[in-house]
């Protein structure tokens, strides 16, 4: 039978989970360990306390019991004297008479220490009379009031007759050990975890065009054979890529020659209806073939470069703006990205130009979160029905049905922008603006 908390309380204990790979290790290794220490302290620690304690109370009212024998049986104040001198020689108790304390004045403590009750205990099991412990500063006199028929006798000792430093020993070693082996396991899982780190760290530039060459197999045995197989993966793409590009030079080749060829036919036979007509459609096939060859291409062969965002932005604008698009602009995107410059771009001048062709206006301004550069492009259009979002990032995809590229283009403008933020580790969303048109959301990882 499956034990399944509720998602609440999931969620709950979630919250407070380590989210990195290393803290988990690190959890499931301490943990256990710490479980373990703490019980083995405890019931360790508990009883030698408990032993230790109870002997060293035993000694101590011992030897009190037995000065208050000699000084209740002594037969002159001499010998009283001579007891006490004796017992400060000897056994480190400083005997005196008290005669201003009174027991009935004293109040009964509702809590008393465990060491205080282990000496309690065995001066009660030794002698008969009344007794009053007590602590002066603390941890280093105790003084013990006991009453006889010569009066109160006061007698003080050092609080290390009662307590013992293998307690104390026991515990220095158990956290400096168990901190040392903490630090080296510690050492170790960092070992483990940084050819995982490495092998994210290659497939994250290899997803953005980016080749890592230093990047060789290391750490255990799985993940040595998920590094190799990630190797191969990427060599297996980068042949396919290479063969599409040289498939798709020779397919520009061939069929820009023969489209140059009818371009000059057609520049021989003069100018007439007919002849419009077709010059006409021989564009629209150089147009489509470009965009066709410039979708499948990628722009794979661009290398990324550190590029100020902000100056990038800017003459994405001022472009916009030379080409008499009605555009506002706020960018406060002071940050330096590695990318590919011409193929980011583009994709943004995609975007825009997607604006311009359904709307009066345009808004372009930026925000930078903790991982994202987010740029916003909004327009005052009709927009895109909410059933159709998804659609038209699908290649060759137009709203309008006709295929005439002056209604419209070829459908390839968003599905290249996709793909080249795609390539760049972004995402790009499309909503409703409260423009009433489009809003156009591009994240760049910061």
């Amino acid at each position: 039978m499956r034990f399944n908390l509720p998602f609440k309380y999931r969620k709950a204990i979630k919250k407070y989970l380590p989210g990195t790979l290393f803290g988990r290790f690190l959890m499931i290794i301490v943990t256990p360990v710490l479980l373990l220490q703490m019980i083995t302290t405890i019931i360790f620690f508990d009883r030698h306390w408990r032993s230790m304690s109870n002997r060293l109370a035993q000694s101590t009212a011992d030897e009190i019991s037995m000065v208050i024998r000699q000084i209740e049986t002594a037969e002159s104040k001499m010998e009283v004297d001579r007891v006490i001198n004796l017992s400060a020689n000897t056994t480190g108790l400083l005997v005196s008479f008290d005669g201003e304390r009174k027991f009935d004045n004293v109040a009964k403590k509702w809590w008393i220490p465990n060491i205080e009750q282990f000496l309690t205990e065995k001066l009660t099991e030794k002698i008969d009379n009344k007794i009053i412990i007590e602590e002066l500063e603390k941890d280093k006199w105790f003084q013990v009031f006991v009453e006889t028929e010569l009066g109160v006798v006061k007698i003080i000792f050092y609080a290390k007759k009662l307590y013992t430093p293998t307690s104390y020993i026991f515990i220095l070693w158990l956290f400096g050990s168990s901190f040392v082996l903490f630090a080296i396991a510690i050492l170790f899982m960092r070992n483990q975890i940084k050819p995982i780190y490495n092998l994210a760290r290659a497939a994250e530039l290899f997803g953005k065009g980016i080749d890592c060459p230093e990047f060789k197999p290391s750490g255990a045995k799985e993940i040595r054979l998920a590094s190799k197989s990630f190797i191969n993966m990427q060599n297996r793409i980068k042949r396919q890529i290479e063969q599409r590009t040289e498939m798709l030079a020779g397919v520009s080749h061939d069929l820009r020659t023969p489209l140059t060829r009818m371009k000059l036919q057609l520049a021989i036979l003069g100018d007439s209806p007919d002849i419009e007509d077709l010059k006409s459609d021989v564009n629209d096939m150089q147009v489509m073939i470009d965009a066709y060859l410039s979708f499948t291409r990628g722009d794979g062969d661009e290398i990324p470069k550190l590029v100020n965002m902000s100056d990038l932005l800017n003459k994405i604008v001022q472009d916009a703006k030379r080409n008499d698009y009605q555009i506002i602009a706020d960018i406060n995107a002071d940050i330096e990205l590695i990318i590919k410059k011409n193929a980011l771009e583009r994709a943004i001048v995609n975007l825009v130009s997607n604006a311009a062709k359904y709307a009066d206006n345009i808004w372009l301004h930026t925000n930078i979160s903790e991982e994202n550069l987010e740029i916003y492009i909004e327009d005052d259009g009709k927009g895109i029905p909410e059933d159709k979002i998804e659609d038209v990032f699908k290649p060759f995809f137009r709203l309008e049905g006709s295929r005439n590229s002056k209604t419209g283009g070829v459908g390839l403008g968003l599905s290249i922008s996709r793909d080249i933020i795609h390539i760049h580790g972004g995402d790009i969303k499309l909503s409703r603006s409260e423009r009433s048109g489009l809003k156009v959301l591009v994240e760049i990882p910061a």
